[in-house]
């Protein structure tokens, strides 16, 4: 009896079953025919605009009891796209939706496009999204999965033109509802100039946001994790943003490997470094509404060194902020990222405390114990205080270091008086020594090459347009022992009182003076060209080089030293003596006053062994014509000794010309000069025409008096 009453049951349930499939079959037969589609549609799109305030559109819609398929869905900002898709298929819980709720069990989008812009105005097209919030009709929405795959996302910028975009982007979001969290995640490649061929950054996010209803002031969203790849450097973000009208945003970032690799393609010219580990942590507001936004936290890690800031920026009519930093730097850290600063082996530290607006800058910049191996030496225990007042008030109170195991320090200062730049130095030290760079000390000291070279002898080209102004400088230095690059002195002092300062010196005005004792020229040519300053010291000392071997003026001094004999010992002509570019010398002075460009030699005085003159006239850096006059003596020769021979210097810098005056009784008083003066070693060399017992003889005779303007090739009595 119980088998026959089981199988009446099973056979009962497949007819129940059937007739439920079958009613069911019919009413989504009956939907989709005589549901009035239209109507639902339209309410769909109106809720949807009030909900996103933006305007939505729907192509084709089929309805079902478990379903919507939806063809060209698009959605508008004040009737610009906005995003829009190809195809929609949603499947939702028929018995959540007659209790007022909308599940949505599944959402797949094929063909999602995304269109953010930046207005004209400066506005973003989706702030009037954020900005709006609305009560949801639905006790909730909730979606349990949606999918969208190979999507794009471009963004625009009709201010600048720029462009990006966000290809191949596929998106996952799991228990989306407007109530409670929800998880987000992407990937996509991003493509920063749009269509152009450049390097392609694959990234990855995962997020959970919790809309709050769709009360945009209490809204917020978490970024559990953003990833992205490029060019072995790779980057990890976290944060959280509250507030979508005015965004609150605290974000931590890691940098890893980053190199110059990965700025190539913007800058193909970046030194060569490597900084293995970057943190950053950033709190900040913005307030779209106002163009303002607030930076309450930003703190940079790497390399063993810390920067942290904070301030605040509008930018609504005119451009303002107000900034704070303060940045403690290891120089060991950067000096080992940089490819080229390893040689350099940098250690030490600097500490700045700076504070800035759109008008005003300050600083106080402090550097502790540093040193560098540099091509002039070892640089070690250098200390630097630096007070910013403004860009127009800088000020240098103390610098100190050493230098090849040798003490130096100064002071130095920078201020913009009625616009017009003031520049002061001081400097003090016993013995500065400074190796000559490799380069610098292959290269031999040539006179020819110092003084006859067009690129080098040529007057300066005037530059048109400097972008600064004229300057008044004042510089100071004592130096007991000096050994740099291209000249070595003792008991070296300099002073320089100069206004209307530019590279030309053509509106310069001022004192210079300088006095050296025992030393060497090294490379008359690099110490001239050096700079402003050491060009308007020594171009005077190879204007006259040039002069005195172009009229042979060793030769004519020797050849009265030696009674017209200036035959070697086999009783040949010996071969004409020229200044060279390296010259020693037992001391050096120079007064220089400047007036509207004019250089005038009030006192300038060289003394050596070989050669001394005394020097006086004009240098006219506007035209570069030349008038001066050159007393000169053989040998080394006193201030206040006998110089018998006189050189007239005209021309130009580019050419300058000369003649020679030798007194009539010019013999006689260079023997007796040189036999009471011992410290001549020229004395020596020609011992044999002056100590030798032969009898005494006449000078050469006089040779024609060069034409004006011309170079001479010998002297006139």
């Amino acid at each position: 009896m119980k088998r026959p009453r089981l199988r009446a049951i099973k056979k009962a349930a497949l007819y129940a079953a059937g007739f439920v499939f079958a009613l069911l079959f019919a009413a989504q037969l009956s939907l989709r025919f005589l549901l009035p589609l239209e109507s639902v549609k339209n309410r769909a799109e109106d809720f949807v605009s009030r909900a996103m305030g933006a305007q939505m559109r729907v192509e084709g819609l089929r309805a079902g009891l478990l379903g919507l398929y939806l063809q060209g869905v698009s959605l508008d900002i004040e009737n610009k796209p906005f995003a829009s898709a190809r195809q929609v298929n949603v499947r939702f819980s028929l018995l959540r939706l007659l209790k007022g709720e909308l599940k949505l069990k599944d959402i797949r989008i094929d063909g999602f496009t995304l269109q953010i812009a930046r207005l004209p105005g400066g506005v973003f097209n989706i702030e009037a999204f954020f900005a709006t919030s609305v009560i949801v009709p639905f006790n909730d929405i909730v979606i349990r999965q949606m999918q969208v795959r190979n999507a794009l996302v471009t963004f625009y910028d009709s201010q600048t033109g720029r462009c990006a975009r966000l290809e191949d982007v596929s998106v996952e979001m799991d228990d989306f509802s407007f109530k409670k969290p929800f998880g987000l995640a992407a990937n996509a490649v991003l493509n920063a100039r749009c269509g152009a061929d450049t390097e392609k950054l694959p990234l990855a996010f995962t997020l959970r946001p919790d809309l709050k209803n769709l009360d945009f002031d209490a809204a917020q969203a978490e970024l559990v994790l953003f990833a992205a790849r490029l060019k072995g450097a790779s980057l990890q973000a976290r944060g959280v943003l509250a507030n979508f009208n005015k965004p609150e945003i605290k974000l931590n970032l890691s940098l890893n490997n980053l190199s110059d690799a990965l700025l190539k393609p913007l800058a193909p010219a970046a030194p060569a470094f490597l900084v293995p580990l970057v943190n950053i942590n950033a709190a900040a507001t913005f307030d779209y509404q106002n163009s303002a936004a607030q930076l309450h936290d930003l703190s940079l890690a790497f390399l063993n060194s810390r920067i942290k800031a904070g301030g605040a920026i509008s930018y609504a009519k005119k451009l303002k902020y107000n900034f704070k930093a303060q940045a403690d730097i290891a120089l060991e850290g950067p000096g080992g990222a940089l490819a080229l600063a390893k040689n350099y082996k940098l250690k030490g530290a600097a500490a700045l405390q700076t504070e800035f607006t759109e008008k005003t800058l300050k600083a106080s910049v402090k550097v502790r114990d540093a040193g560098a191996t540099l091509p002039q030496g070892v640089l070690e225990k250098l200390n630097i205080n630096i007070d910013v007042i403004n860009l127009r008030d800088i000020k240098m109170p103390l610098f100190a270091g050493v230098l090849n195991g040798h003490d130096f320090s100064g002071a130095a200062a920078y201020l913009v008086q009625n616009n017009k730049p003031l520049l002061s130095l001081n400097f003090k030290a016993d013995t500065l020594l400074a190796k000559t760079p490799v380069a610098a000390a292959a290269a031999p000291a040539r006179a020819d090459v110092i003084l006859d070279a067009p690129a080098a002898s040529k007057t300066p080209k005037r530059v048109e347009n400097w972008p600064l102004a004229p300057a008044r400088v004042t510089l100071e230095a004592e130096i007991k022992k000096l050994d740099i690059p291209y000249i070595a002195a003792g008991h070296l002092s300099f002073k320089a009182d100069m206004d209307n300062v530019t590279p030309l010196l053509d509106k310069a005005q001022g004192r210079l003076e300088l006095s050296a004792g025992a030393g060497v020229i090294k490379d008359l040519y690099r110490l001239t060209n050096a700079n402003a300053v050491t060009k308007v010291l020594f171009v005077s000392l190879g204007v006259v080089s040039r002069v005195v071997n172009t009229l042979n003026v060793l030769g004519v001094l020797n050849n009265l030293i030696a009674g017209g004999r200036n035959v070697d010992k086999s009783g040949r002509q010996t071969a004409q003596e020229k200044m060279q570019g390296h010259m020693d010398f037992n001391s050096f002075t120079s007064d220089i006053t400047f007036e509207n460009g004019v250089s005038t030699i009030n006192d300038g005085y060289f003394r050596s062994d070989k050669l001394s003159f005394a020097l006086k006239g004009d240098i006219d850096f506007n035209s570069g014509k030349l008038d001066m006059s050159v007393h000169a003596a053989p040998g080394n020769v006193t201030q206040r000794g006998m110089m018998p021979l006189t050189i007239a210097v005209g021309g130009t810098l580019d050419d300058p010309r000369g003649s020679m005056n030798i007194l009539a009784n010019a013999a006689s008083l260079v023997r007796e000069t040189l036999l009471h003066n011992p410290a001549v070693n020229i004395l020596r060399s020609a011992g044999s025409a002056v100590t030798g017992g032969g009898k005494e003889k006449s000078p050469a005779p006089a040779r024609e008096r060069p034409q004006e303007g011309r170079p001479a090739q010998g002297g006139a009595m």
